[in-house]
């Protein structure tokens, strides 16, 4: 409920393997500016809904000069467009669902002797 109302959510995550955050934030039509590491971050990059940090190396003076860039934006109306658009369009609420899919195709393979 409160994160619609956000102008954007940041995630400066240094090392974050899913980044449930964006995901819910592109749910809600609000853009995200999220660093590289984060492994969700790809979902801001193909919705346009957002600006992604680069960390390889990390540098804060970049991260500055892009929240400042976002919070400028004229654009920020039209990410979150594409943000309701994207998650309306992409397989976002099944993610557990094709896990558990992959790791009983896996195990299924095991057991018959055909390792992937």
């Amino acid at each position: 409920m409160y994160l619609s109302g956000a102008d954007f959510v940041l995630q400066p995550s240094r090392t974050e393997n899913t980044g449930n955050a964006i995901v819910e934030s592109l749910v809600a039509g609000v853009p995200v500016l999220a660093t590289e590491a984060c492994g969700f971050a790809m979902h801001v990059a193909r919705s346009g809904a957002g600006k992604i940090i680069p960390c390889s190396p990390f540098r804060q003076e970049t991260m500055n000069s892009i929240l400042q860039e976002l919070l400028l934006a004229p654009s920020r109306k039209e990410w979150q467009r594409q943000a309701v658009s994207y998650a309306d369009t992409t397989d976002l609420y099944n993610r557990v669902a094709v896990i558990v899919d992959l790791i009983e195709a896996l195990g299924a393979k095991k057991k018959t002797g055909r390792a992937a």
